[in-house]
């Protein structure tokens, strides 16, 4: 039997290629904000829960820092000063903030933010989910 270049069966390589075609979905369908960022905290992906939320484009939003979005406005100084601290340390952060929306809409939602390692545990991004 061949073998991919990683040392999958194809068999294997095609299950998780449609596994990780389902999680996209999930992410993109989700009622939740989800936001998945770069190693940098840079924003490489928002689904339409989180540009509802926020009022922010596509455009706006696409190589932003997660903190100057979560920052812009925000009416809980304390809680993005311990959300910035985690980030820094590499850490995740579960907590409700008041978030101002682009109109100026302000609102609590809770915000889960995990980072995310490669195999040999290389920070490689963030994952960022909060509920609507």
């Amino acid at each position: 039997m061949s073998k991919t270049p990683d040392t999958q069966p194809p068999q294997r390589v095609s299950e998780q290629g449609q596994r990780l075609k389902r999680l996209a979905l999930v992410a993109e369908r989700s009622s939740n904000a989800v936001v998945l960022a770069d190693a940098e905290r840079r924003i490489e992906w928002v689904n339409d829960a989180f540009l509802s939320i926020t009022g922010f484009t596509l455009h706006e939003s696409i190589g932003q820092r997660l903190g100057i979005l979560l920052e812009r406005g925000s009416a809980d100084p304390e809680a993005f000063e311990q959300f910035s601290l985690a980030v820094q340390q590499g850490r995740g952060f579960k907590r409700e903030i008041n978030i101002r929306a682009m109109n100026g809409e302000a609102r609590f939602a809770l915000v889960d933010l995990q980072p995310t390692h490669d195999d040999t545990g290389v920070s490689t991004g963030w994952v960022l989910i909060a509920p609507t």
